[in-house]
């Protein structure tokens, strides 16, 4: 005994049942509620703009630096790069791209972003859950603090810490225990 199969429906014969006065009307009421509080919905015509750029000046880099982080302070250039092993945090001169001091992170940090907060440097680690802190001026190590989960970008407005992780969402974070304060 062979096993009954069920016939292929026909798309036709859906949307025949689909087109229902009901659903036509409420397909009806939604676009002219739409169109109430929006307006219409105009396409744009023709091709984008264009947009156009000016080179104002250049900088070396070391084009083998794995770049996480980078802010300009002083005339120089701060750098924190990412891979295991090869993570480092760099004072480099900007208009030579000379390496003035660095310090390796441990081969098992994976550096990433870094931001200047008052006179203190921090340096995201991306799955370690740690954030170095330094003194920006020698990059002299000053502490570890902790935060919960991974990190990728970090700034500062001159009162919070902005952490990116790679979501949708920035955090604000207290700079003095980076606890969540919006």
């Amino acid at each position: 005994m062979q096993p009954q199969v069920d016939e292929p429906k026909q798309l036709g014969s859906i949307w025949l049942k689909l087109l229902t006065p009901a659903n036509l009307f409420m397909l009806f009421a939604c676009c002219l509620l739409i169109w109430s509080l929006y307006g219409p919905i105009t396409l744009a015509a023709g091709t984008p703009e264009q947009l156009t750029y000016k080179l104002i000046k250049t900088y070396p880099h070391d084009p083998q630096s794995f770049s996480q982080g980078l802010v300009v302070d002083q005339g120089r250039l701060i750098e924190g790069t990412g891979q295991y092993g090869e993570s480092q945090l760099k004072h480099i001169d900007l208009t030579t791209g000379k390496v003035l001091k660095s310090l390796s992170l441990n081969k098992r940090y994976f550096g990433e972003g870094i931001a200047i907060h008052g006179d203190e440097l921090y340096q995201l680690t991306w799955k370690e859950q740690d954030v170095f802190v330094y003194d920006k001026n020698n990059l002299q190590y000053k502490r570890t603090m902790k935060y919960p989960g991974e990190a990728w970008g970090l700034t500062s407005d001159g009162k919070n810490l902005i952490l990116s992780d790679g979501s949708a969402y920035l955090r604000w974070l207290d700079p003095a225990n980076l606890r969540v304060t919006k």
